[in-house]
């Protein structure tokens, strides 16, 4: 069973330097199923590049600095939406930034956790 839709960034415009998503904890076989819209400018030159990373802390995280997976959402559809499934990871945020020097993009989030399913 899915949990209810949550928001982890909310119109959030993402340029340059990387910003990041509220924290999501998975317990014990849970998976979240993250959804990330991208909206580009008019004439975009930029894709949006998103990375997940993880951290073992309840409190004052200390993030991986490598990032677990990354990303790139193409500025060729807008707007654009990119789904991933996070699972073996504790703690989770994601981390969206431009590909390249031009673009504010914003951005908005969302995930749904649910019991991992052996198949």
């Amino acid at each position: 069973m899915w949990s209810n839709k949550a928001q982890i960034m909310s119109d959030v415009s993402v340029a340059g330097t990387e910003l990041f998503s509220s924290a999501v904890v998975l317990e014990d076989e849970e998976v979240a199923h993250v959804q990330v819209k991208a909206d580009f400018p008019g004439t975009p030159t930029d894709d949006l590049t998103v990375s997940v990373y993880g951290t073992l802390d309840e409190s004052s995280e200390n993030w991986d600095t490598k990032y677990h997976a990354q990303y790139t959402i193409e500025k060729e559809i807008d707007p654009n939406s990119f789904s991933i499934v996070v699972k073996d990871l504790r703690k989770f945020r994601i981390g969206c930034v431009r590909s390249g020097s031009t673009d504010t993009i914003t951005v908005n989030a969302y995930y749904r956790k649910s019991k991992s399913r052996s198949v």
